[in-house]
């Protein structure tokens, strides 16, 4: 159905939000947490996630569907920081540029897997991911996925264009804040 809607008519966001809003409904009614979805479950959440970001010229566009957030954060921390890294991506291969704090806000919020460390991180980890979100748990962080992530959150900060002086500094203390969050990794 969400293919079927992008493919039809992408541009309003109602059809796609309403597909969105089922499925969440679907794994709240069946109380599937995170960790409880099969592999082949998890795969299709994600390529459900990453559908509009593929669909849409824009990637902010997924800032008006107001179930892609809520549905992004009931997933596992993997799902979560794949849809943020397609995200970045996305934005930075497109140009993109943020002009306002909504949309600042709202795509830092969407990334935040890849700010804010998991509870369930590993003391001493370098990264602030869950190893049992790990294809193989136990195995050891990647530090060149940890430095691809954190550089594509650097150079998010670079399509952040407010029209005058002050809108800028807004915007930017907006993703400081957002980004400071995250606190060392």
């Amino acid at each position: 159905m969400l293919r079927l809607s992008l493919a039809c008519n992408p541009l309003p966001p109602a059809p796609v939000d309403n597909v969105l809003a089922f499925v969440r409904e679907q794994l709240r009614a069946r109380d599937l947490s995170p960790g409880a979805h099969n592999p082949a479950t998890a795969n299709q959440l994600l390529a459900l996630l990453l559908g509009p970001l593929r669909a849409y010229a824009n990637p902010l566009k997924i800032l008006e569907l107001g179930n892609y957030g809520p549905l992004l954060e009931s997933q596992t921390e993997r799902t979560r920081k794949s849809v943020a890294v397609a995200l970045l991506t996305a934005i930075l291969q497109r140009n993109t540029t943020m002009t306002n704090e909504e949309e600042v806000a709202g795509i830092v919020r969407l990334c935040a897997s890849l700010t804010n460390k998991s509870p369930d991180a590993q003391p001493g980890s370098i990264s602030n991911a869950s190893t049992t979100d790990m294809p193989y748990p136990g195995t050891p962080f990647d530090e060149d996925d940890l430095a691809e992530e954190q550089g594509l959150l650097a150079r998010l900060v670079h399509l952040i264009r407010g029209p005058d002086v002050v809108t800028q500094l807004s915007l930017l203390t907006v993703a400081r804040d957002a980004l400071s969050r995250g606190g060392d990794l």
